[in-house]
């Protein structure tokens, strides 16, 4: 019912008791005369409730002797009402019945304080030790609460004072310590509980008081003969538990009373370790005027563990150092990262002093405590030997690496890699450690191992090496000076701007060139910048060296052009390279004597050959070996799905399928197909690709004459335009170059190239039709293909 006749319950229960007045006599009768014995108790039960409720004493009694059923004796307990409580139990109520949660009426009677209702309980033998739903004994209830009468009341009656409960397997002594109850713990102690009395997890109530900061009850214990080094199941002794809680005043009990300060725990920590890493500074003075060790070593390796200094760097706290240096911590000593047995000889090994690690974590200020402690700047540690220096230059830490050159480390000292700090700023491109450096006289041409890095966003690092006084003309055999650092990879002997181009970055070899880098400087194998620049991934980093009039078909000493550079990897660079009129049927001497298409054929990349074959390509070139670009093509096994799509391409563009190749010691001669059958064969592929490319090259004779009707139709609807030519023979001689052209430019189709710089035209059959006709080429390809 909603809006105004919305009735409250209690308006209408009146109303509707006001309807069955009179009436009430006539129905107790009717349920009297059906009602079997539980039945009627369940339906006493809700009336004994109330009437416990309201405190009405002879109704709860009356309604007791009838036979009203439920548990009225804890509701009455739970609300202190005594008289009613006795009366139930006079009645036959039982002291022990657990209710809906577990609860006794004496679990109910500790709870709520009720002392005098917790006596009347136990004298009606109610068990002391009975369980609640929590496994918690009275005793246990009483002695958390802090309930002295309670526990009194307990203990006279024989409760047992040392059972154990819940997952942590805690005694009552153990709850007096947790909640800090001295009072309690006394009554324990002098009632027989041993203070030394451990549960499953080994823990003494002395533990379980360290562990909350209850330094009361931990002084108490103590007194009482609690074992200070007791050590639990994890190793722990009361005061390492003591440190993790910043409790000075717990620390100091402890050790006031035969405490370990140097006991190491089961992780091989000392309380002062402990304190150390939480930062707690008034709890690592206490642990060093007791006398812990400042150089204890932590890990199993006493020698090479971690000391406290060490953990105090790593979390940057200036008052903790400076209070373990005032206590004699060693400056110098080294950890052991990561080694498991470590060397203890070897001064290189994978070890760190506390000022290498200040460093590394780029605290000026620590640096500056340390230094001015005696810490020694140029030893060396880590898996690559690296000085307090080197680590503050990898992290970038400007401020650290100004506080180090205070004091005059050696800034040319090679790490195990021959790397000065120099080299590590430029390697990650930290702009303001190098001009650190620089300000400071850094030699930034010292010359080491070469490490290779990416090459990209670094023009800011070299721009700064520049200013600092770096060569950007200096040959190195691997090209690794500092300058040479930021830009990335390669191993070929040539200046900081070869290197920047050969790893595609522009940024780098603009900031190169307009800080006076000589672009006609050539490698050791006669590599010009066009080279570097094909080899590398930026089509704008070659389209800037065309800008300054680079020779595009430049060779090496292999004969290879930058088109050759770029065949096989980067067709914008391929068709940027075409475009200023390199040329697409040169041939390199490294041996293969392969043109720009056969490259791009052995690298399987289908885009590049398709670019270059647009810019008048020999479809028909073959390499020293006689291989074709299709016995290239079929030779590749990286993807299946790749070479059936390259062999169709070339097929299109009118490669011989069955001219053979020059063979070798283990072979014979072998066409396009043959080939194909026997790289099958050897591997035993079942790929789902290899009848699709077989089929390719089993019918490409038969999909030719397709071809050639179709173009023979054009033909002949544009005789003005084509004239034909006769093939020289083959199953393929002259396709592919066998046009004229008449009256029609090349260049006016799109996708097909113009003429080239060698006076020749896109030689693909649908491409060069397409041209003559007027057609789109993929419009004419469509026709073709259906004819």
């Amino acid at each position: 019912m909603t809006g105004s006749g919305r009735i409250s319950s209690s308006s209408s229960t009146e109303r509707l008791r006001t309807i069955l007045t009179g009436a009430e006599a006539a129905i107790f009768d009717l349920i009297c005369a059906g009602a079997s014995i539980e039945p009627w108790a369940e339906w006493l039960r809700t009336p004994l409730e109330h009437a416990v409720a309201a405190g009405k004493t002879d109704l709860v009694v009356q309604l007791a002797q009838a036979g009203a059923g439920g548990i009225a004796v804890h509701s009455a307990v739970r609300r202190g009402q005594e008289v009613v409580v006795a009366e139930l139990l006079r009645l036959g109520a039982s002291p022990g019945e657990p209710d809906e949660s577990g609860d006794t009426p004496l679990h109910v009677a500790v709870r709520h304080g009720h002392h005098s209702i917790l006596a009347l309980l136990l004298l009606q033998r109610a068990d002391p030790d009975a369980l609640d739903g929590n496994d918690h004994t009275p005793l246990h209830v009483a002695a958390e609460q802090g309930s002295r009468a309670a526990v009194e009341a307990l203990v006279s009656t024989h409760a047992d004072l040392i059972l154990r409960f819940g997952d942590e397997d805690r005694s009552a002594m153990d709850n007096t310590a947790y909640v800090g109850h001295v009072d309690l713990m006394r009554m324990l102690k002098q009632h027989g509980v041993d203070v030394c009395d451990v549960g499953a997890a080994c823990m003494t109530p002395l533990h379980i008081a360290a562990a909350q900061a209850q330094v009361p009850a931990a002084r108490v214990l103590v007194e009482a003969g609690a074992d200070a080094r007791a050590e639990d199941g994890a190793g722990d002794t009361p005061l390492h538990l003591a440190a993790r809680t910043a409790s000075v005043n717990a620390v100091a009990t402890l050790l006031s009373h035969g405490a370990d300060a140097n006991k190491l725990h089961g992780d091989r920590l000392s309380a002062l370790h402990l304190a150390v890493k939480d930062g707690a500074a008034d709890m690592v003075h206490a642990l060093l005027a007791a006398g812990a060790q400042p150089n204890l070593r932590a890990g199993e390796d006493d020698q090479m563990g971690l000391s406290a200094l060490h953990l105090a760097i790593s979390n940057k706290n200036t008052v903790v150092i400076d209070a373990l240096v005032e206590a004699g911590a060693e400056v110098d000593a080294q950890m052991v990262q990561h080694v498991k047995h470590p060397d203890a000889n070897n001064v290189n090994g994978d070890q760190f002093s506390a000022l290498q690690l200040a460093a590394e974590g780029g605290s000026a200020a620590i640096v500056h405590v340390l230094l001015a402690e005696g810490a020694q700047p140029n030893l060396r540690g880590g898996e690559d030997g690296k000085t307090a220096l080197d680590l503050a230059t990898v992290g970038g830490h400007a401020e650290a690496v100004t506080a180090l050159l205070l004091h005059r480390p050696s800034l040319n000292v090679m790490d195990k890699l021959a790397r000065t700090a120099m080299h590590s700023a430029a390697s990650n491109n930290n702009v303001a450690v190098i001009d650190v450096f620089a300000a400071a006289g850094g030699f930034a041409e010292a010359v080491t191992a070469l490490m290779r890095h990416g090459g990209g966003g670094h023009g800011a690092a070299v721009t700064a090496l520049l200013v600092g006084g770096a060569n950007p003309n200096l040959l190195t055999d691997d090209g690794s000076s500092p300058l040479g650092r930021p830009r990335g990879g390669g191993y070929r002997r040539g200046t900081p701007l070869h290197e920047a181009l050969r790893s595609g970055c522009f940024e780098t070899t603009a900031a190169l060139l307009e800080c006076g880098a000589d672009p006609t400087k050539w490698t050791a194998s006669n590599r010009g910048l066009i080279h570097e620049a094909a080899q590398g991934s930026s089509a704008s980093c070659v389209e800037l060296n065309l800008a300054g009039s680079a020779d595009i078909n430049l060779r090496d000493d292999e004969e290879s052009t930058a088109l050759h550079a770029a065949a096989g990897h980067s067709t914008s660079i391929v068709e940027k390279l075409l475009e200023h009129g390199a040329d697409p049927d040169s041939r390199d001497s490294d041996g293969n004597g392969r043109n720009p298409l056969l490259v791009a054929a052995y690298s399987h990349m289908r885009a590049d050959m398709k670019t270059l074959l647009r810019s008048g390509a020999d479809i028909r070139a073959r390499g020293n070996d006689g291989r074709s670009p299709l016995h290239l093509g079929v030779d590749g096994w990286i993807d299946l799905a790749d070479v059936r799509a390259l062999v169709d391409l070339l097929l299109r563009w009118g490669a011989d399928e069955i001219a053979k190749d020059d063979g070798d010691d283990s072979q014979d001669s072998r066409s396009p197909g043959e080939l194909w059958e026997y790289r099958v064969g050897v591997t035993d592929t079942t790929h789902a690709e290899v009848p699709p490319i077989g089929k390719l090259l089993k019918d490409t004779q038969k999909d030719r004459t397709w071809r050639r009707r179709g173009w023979l139709v054009l033909c002949h609807a544009f005789t003005y335009k084509v004239r034909l030519k006769a093939d020289n023979g083959g199953a393929n001689a002259g396709t592919g170059r066998s046009v004229r052209v008449g009256g029609v430019t090349a260049a006016s189709s799109h996708g097909v190239c113009g003429g080239t710089p060698h006076g020749r035209v896109g030689r693909g059959l649908n491409g060069v039709v397409a041209t003559m006709v007027g057609l789109e080429e993929g419009f004419f390809r469509n026709i073709v293909e259906f004819l």
